[in-house]
């Protein structure tokens, strides 16, 4: 039972944590729609999980939450110069991307394309691709995605790139 009751208290810690930064962000002029809509969705699972762990846990199921992925989508028509994109993390420690892949073709490899956080190291994450040294490369034409890992342990995915190559 008090296994229950702890995990109630950190759904119900993270419910508040997620709705108190949304104030905060909306406070600063910094919160978009799809940050709603994020939010609103996942306030929706943590409901809908708070309202099933009872019984779960009574009953031996196993549920799970699992955290937001960014998507950085580059859509290149302009070959010569590089792009970037900006996205909002949940934060991280670093950062290690992985080589963009696509299961038919050659990969385009990590060194192509970088991955920074912000200055805060919390919010926000940098991806540029380098379009010239990509297209020095013999590169099809195809849609290519990887990650970008924390370098904390276990290196999980906090970003998604997705790269559209025009060839």
């Amino acid at each position: 039972m008090a296994i229950i009751v702890a995990e109630l208290m950190n759904v119900m810690d993270r419910i508040y944590d997620r709705w108190e930064n949304a104030f905060w962000s909306i406070r600063s002029q910094d919160y978009s729609p799809a940050d709603l809509a994020r939010d609103w969705a996942d306030g929706m699972m943590d409901a809908a999980y708070l309202t099933l762990l009872p019984g779960a846990r009574l009953n031996g199921l196993e549920l799970r939450t699992t955290g937001h992925l960014a998507i950085a989508r580059f859509i290149v028509t302009d070959k010569t110069a590089p792009m970037t994109q900006v996205v909002r993390v949940d934060g991280a420690l670093g950062v290690l991307p992985d080589p963009l892949t696509n299961s038919a073709l050659p990969q385009i490899p990590a060194a192509n394309y970088n991955a920074v956080l912000a200055l805060d190291g919390t919010n926000y994450l940098y991806v540029t691709l380098n379009c010239p040294a990509i297209d020095a490369i013999p590169t099809a034409a195809g849609v290519y995605a990887g990650f970008v890992r924390d370098t904390a342990p276990g290196n999980t995915p906090i970003a998604r790139v997705i790269v559209v190559w025009p060839g």
